[in-house]
């Protein structure tokens, strides 16, 4: 590294830069401290912390939590194998910007339109372009059990009910400012049309 020197052009503002002419890395063998505070690019944004991203610390918010509450419902289905439900066409997509890693959660109604019959449904994401509604199940799955994603064998009362879900899952390794496209694949059970609405959607990452 080269040599430090003081930047004597800042006298009397109150501020004092060091100036390293080979890089620009401040290598520390002891303590910093500092009777006030530090600062990150002249600023401290309110209820920020510092946070390493795998190269450096940087300031965010935690937890950095997104909400869509678009209410979306996009048309039903009926096939009998897995298509996507075109979310992520219509604004159902997150950048990962602290860890890559995140928490999701996915809520609406499902139901399918003939007694008797059902929907069964896992989410997808990916990135590049969003698969639209009707295409065939693609990207990587996440909320695929029973208990994560829909699965509704039968409707049991009539053709007008259904039922609430949530979609709950832990997604790791996205790559930091990539966006993602998250969508649900849905497809109906034995016969009868299935079909979602009121989509939310809630991203932590930590």
């Amino acid at each position: 590294m080269g040599n430090l020197v003081l930047d004597q052009n800042n006298t009397g503002t109150g501020t004092t830069r060091l100036q390293s002419p080979a890089t620009p890395t401040l290598d520390v063998d002891s303590v910093i401290n500092a009777a006030i505070g530090y600062r990150v690019g002249n600023a401290a944004a309110a209820g920020s912390i510092l946070r390493g991203n795998g190269i450096n610390f940087v300031p965010t918010t935690y937890p950095l939590v997104t909400v869509l509450t678009t209410g979306f419902g996009p048309l039903g289905t009926t096939s009998l194998t897995g298509v996507m439900m075109g979310l992520g066409a219509n604004g159902y997509i997150y950048t990962p910007t602290l860890s890559g890693n995140i928490k999701i959660w996915i809520s609406g109604g499902a139901n399918n339109n003939i007694t008797g019959d059902g929907i069964n449904g896992s989410g997808h994401y990916g990135s590049g372009p969003a698969p639209a509604n009707g295409v065939a199940a693609t990207g990587t799955t996440f909320a695929i059990n029973a208990q994560q994603g829909i699965s509704w064998s039968v409707n049991p009362v009539t053709s007008l009910v259904g039922y609430q879900f949530l979609m709950v899952d832990k997604i790791t390794g996205l790559i930091v400012r990539t966006p993602y496209w998250f969508d649900i694949a849905i497809k109906a059970v034995t016969g009868g049309t299935a079909g979602i609405q009121g989509i939310r959607m809630m991203i932590e990452e930590y």
